[in-house]
Order: structure tokens, then sequence, then C-alpha cells
């Protein structure tokens, strides 16, 4: 009978502590592995949204500024010709909506929506302002006419500042996404090829051990056959 050494009660045998390190070593790996990826993968999709929300900021603080120009464009051509066709246009504009939306899509940046904020301010003096002169019958000074239509300059300057300072954001953020996707890639070529390098090494350390276990496995093996001989040569 094969005698396995040190296969004493209460004793891990070398050959029991190959086979716990065999098993439990990849499950590390792939733990430490999915923890790592899965964590750069997680910022890695959070630059990919603040990417498009940037995006979608541009797209509404575009419409928005059309909207507002069209108004504009309809109460000037109105106030000159007066024409009610023109105010087609001023009524089918919806400014304040874009604004309610670019509130919204701006919650997570205060600087932005302050500016945003101070440009409605600016939108709704005009608004206000110009409204009476729309009205039928209305009749208003040219001077008034200039002062209260030269009060949407500022509101188009506020606009194109915050396109502008959202333009840059998006450059910002569309360059932390690239960086986060290259590292990403390298992260993950890097855990692939030093999780493989460490099984190969556990390997042949397991393999170099398990030969070292057989071979005192086969010499107590014949050691305990002279025994045996030994004993039936006396009897």
């Amino acid at each position: 009978m094969s005698v396995l050494p040190d296969a004493r009660p209460g004793v891990e045998s070398p050959l029991a502590r190959s086979r716990r390190v065999a098993f439990v070593t990849p499950v590390v790996l792939l733990v430490v592995f999915g923890l790592v990826l899965g964590g750069q993968i997680l910022l890695l999709v959070e630059d990919g949204q603040a990417v498009m929300r940037s995006q979608r900021v541009l797209g509404a603080a575009h419409q928005t500024l059309l909207q507002v120009t069209d108004q504009e464009v309809g109460a000037r051509s109105y106030l000159l010709a007066r024409d009610a066709r023109f105010l087609a246009s001023f009524d089918r504009a919806t400014p304040r909506a874009s604004f309610d939306q670019l509130r919204q899509l701006t919650a997570d940046d205060p600087g932005q929506q302050g500016r945003l904020d101070g440009v409605r301010e600016r939108y709704e003096r005009w608004l206000a302002a110009v409204s009476p002169a729309l009205q039928p019958g209305a009749v208003a000074s040219a001077d008034a006419i200039a002062r209260d239509l030269g009060r949407m300059d500022g509101v188009r300057e506020g606009m194109r500042e915050a396109i502008e300072r959202e333009d840059a954001l998006l450059r910002e953020r569309a360059a932390s996404l690239a960086a986060s996707t290259t590292r990403t890639g390298g992260l993950f070529v890097g855990l692939l090829v030093g999780s493989a390098a460490l099984l190969a090494w556990l390997s042949r350390r397991q393999l170099s051990a398990l030969a070292v276990v057989f071979e005192a496995a086969l010499e107590s093996e014949r050691r305990a056959r002279e025994v045996a001989a030994l004993e039936e040569w006396i009897r």
C-alpha cells in the first residue's frame, strides 16, 4: 500500500495543499479581474453619459436660440410693417419650453444653470416689454421699438456664451471618454496577460510540487516493500 508523506491526522498533505491552491487561485484572480475591470468600465460609462448630456444640452441650446430668434424676427417685422402675418412666427415659437428643457439637462452643472437662468431673465424682460406693442391697435414710438428690440441683444449674447461653454465642456468630456476607452483596453489586456502569466507560474510550481510528492510517495512505497520483504524473510 502506498503511503504519501505527511499524511498524518490534522496535517494537510502537500497534495491536498496543491489541490487547494489550484482551485482557489483562479477564483481569486477572476474576482480581482472582475472588480478592477468592472470599476474601469463604470468610469467609461460615466464618461460616455457625460458626453451624451453635453450633446443634448448643445442641441437644446441651439433650439432655444432658434426659438428666441424666431420671436424676435416676428416681433421686429410686425412692428416695422404692422402686418399681422409676421406674428405667426412669434406665436409659434416656444422659448419658455426650451428654457425649461435646458434647465433639466444642466442639472449636473450649476454654473451653466445660473448662466442660462440669467439669459431667461433677460428674455422675460424683453417679452414683457415688447408684448404690449404687439397688441392690436397698440402704437409705439420708433425709439421705444428700438429700445425693446435692443434688449434681445443680451439674450442672444448670453445664449452664445452658454453654447460656447457647453461646447468646451463637450470637448473636455470627449477627451476624457477617449482616455477612459484607452485605459479600459490597456487594463483589460494587462490583466489578461498578467493573469495568464501568474497562472502559468503557479501551474509550473504546482506541477513541480506534485512531482516531489509523487517521488516521495514512490520512495515510501519502495521502502515499505523492502520492509515487508525483510519481515517475510525473517519469518
